[in-house]
């Protein structure tokens, strides 16, 4: 059985990965097996991430995420919405990323990942869902990125789920894992091991700097 705060390692065979487009349909078979519900509310973060070109960086990460009261005419409070999501090593990600960089294509493979992480992880949903998230990665993106699940896990109750051909990055995360044996999905221990919280400390937002800088320029 799975319950709020698990992180999961999604156990597929080569076969499997080979066939890249049915990973999501894993997922969903998966969780249509495991839950009466039909109403799965998850996001997902596809192996090579995923943007939509013709947004901006801010429009593509606060698509389905930004509350209704923030405007384009107060920028600031976008910054204020990070913080107040108490992940701050999702404030650190979000500082290497070219936020005032206005042509989405022209974005490296790297930062449509990490792009990609941000906008899904500030989500309100159930469970989250991530294919291959090494991929596309620097190291510091990846140490990062285990930070980030495990506060998602423990503070926002989410349920992680990840299919991935590089289990070490992520062992320390997981405490169980899916296995699929004769068409049947089985959920089993994978470590003997807690998750502990961490106290991050305070941490500066480096994109918001160059905001106020910006800012104060054009008002002079």
């Amino acid at each position: 059985m799975i319950s709020k705060k698990d992180i999961i390692f999604f156990e597929l065979n080569s076969q499997d990965f080979s066939n890249y487009q049915n990973h999501l349909r894993f997922f969903l078979n998966f969780l249509n097996f495991s839950t009466k519900s039909l109403n799965h509310s998850f996001a997902y973060i596809s192996k090579h991430g995923s943007l939509i070109s013709s947004l901006s960086i801010k429009e593509n990460i606060f698509l389905e995420s930004f509350p209704v009261n923030l405007t384009s005419s107060k920028e600031s409070q976008l910054f204020d919405f990070l913080n107040k999501t108490g992940n701050d090593s999702l404030i650190s990600l979000f500082n290497k990323i070219p936020y005032n960089q206005s042509d989405i294509k022209s974005l490296s493979d790297t930062d449509i990942k990490r792009i990609t992480i941000i906008k899904e992880v500030l989500r309100s949903t159930k469970y989250l869902i991530l294919e291959e998230p090494e991929f596309n990665l620097d190291y510091d993106s990846i140490f990062l990125l285990n930070k980030i699940l495990k506060h998602e896990a423990l503070f926002n109750n989410k349920i992680v789920i990840i299919s991935t051909r590089d289990v070490t990055q992520w062992k320390s995360l997981f405490n169980k894992k899916i296995v699929k044996e004769d068409e049947v999905y089985l959920i089993k221990p994978f470590l003997e091991q807690k998750i502990q919280p961490q106290q991050d400390g305070l941490l500066t937002f480096h994109n918001f700097e160059n905001y106020k800088k910006s800012a104060s320029k054009k008002a002079a």
